[in-house]
């Protein structure tokens, strides 16, 4: 598997699973699942684009999992992220790879919950039958941009969304931030964390609208594995982090040189961690 194409981004869950996109989300998903609930109150989580839950590794995606697992110099705040990795495989095998919902159902409280929205019947049913014994995880076969507009579930003190499209429609650019502005204000108290692929400059305008309408109140974290810039190469990978909880920023300092390290496939590579700002 690869991450190129000749024409129009697109990020598929199956696809991808495991690569360094995926690495990035969710060492981030899984620190921001901790820190939320380590905080008083429920937490309601809810996963706008949330695939199968659980992947097939290859031999490519499983040696640069093996490559994180082993080395001396990692760094703490990988370890809830390891940990799911490590209870789904076992500490010595790398075969499965668990997807954003497997990882959040592993890592919340007791009292939290867990909403899953995906439109594709297949994909749907998969999320089912995983979690078919799971009373606090719900899954919503509808669209994920629907499911966020309505988002507002009541007994909870605080939420996390993650908006993880897979951009296979340009429209989801201009979709995404009318969708997450809406989102945010109607529900002041949840933090929101958007992925979006670095391709093409695609993401910019985009951003430009996140960065305007949540400045001072956000995070934009990149990072890129090879030279951006190359047409039809997704070569990074992006978070904007809306209403984060403290402490991320200093986290990201430190973790996403390190990962970018880790991960990178030819020199030119980078990372980026600003506060949004009106531009």
């Amino acid at each position: 598997m690869n991450d190129r194409r000749p024409d129009v981004p697109v990020y598929r869950h199956h696809r991808h699973a495991g690569n360094f996109a995926d690495i990035h989300k969710h060492v981030v998903l899984a620190w921001l699942v901790r820190a939320l609930t380590r905080a008083d109150g429920a937490l309601c989580v809810l996963d706008t684009h949330a695939g199968d839950g659980l992947y097939r590794l290859d031999d490519e995606r499983r040696a640069n999992l093996a490559s994180l697992r082993s080395d001396a110099g990692l760094p703490a705040t990988l370890a809830p992220y390891l940990h799911v990795l490590d209870s789904l495989n076992g500490p010595s095998s790398l075969d499965v790879y668990p997807g954003s919902p497997w990882l959040v159902r592993a890592l919340m409280g007791p009292d939290d919950a867990l909403f899953l929205a995906e439109s594709h019947p297949r994909a749907a049913a998969a999320l089912s039958a995983r979690f078919r014994d799971e009373p606090r995880v719900r899954v919503l076969e509808r669209d994920g941009w629907e499911v966020l507009g309505q988002w507002q579930p009541a007994g909870y003190s605080r939420g996390l969304a993650l908006l993880d499209p897979p951009y296979a429609d340009a429209r989801d650019y201009g979709i995404a931030p009318d969708a997450l502005i809406d989102a945010a204000r109607r529900r002041p108290d949840a933090c929101y964390c958007l992925w979006y692929p670095l391709v093409d400059g695609c993401h910019e305008p985009m951003l430009k609208t996140l960065s305007a309408a949540f400045a001072g109140s956000a995070l934009r974290a990149e990072l890129w594995v090879e030279p951006l810039g190359r047409p039809g190469v997704m070569a990074g990978s992006g978070l904007f982090v809306v209403r984060p909880p403290a402490g991320l920023h200093e986290v990201l300092e430190r973790l996403q040189p390190w990962l970018q390290a880790q991960l990178a496939r030819a020199p030119g590579g980078g990372v980026r961690l600003v506060r949004a700002a009106h531009t």
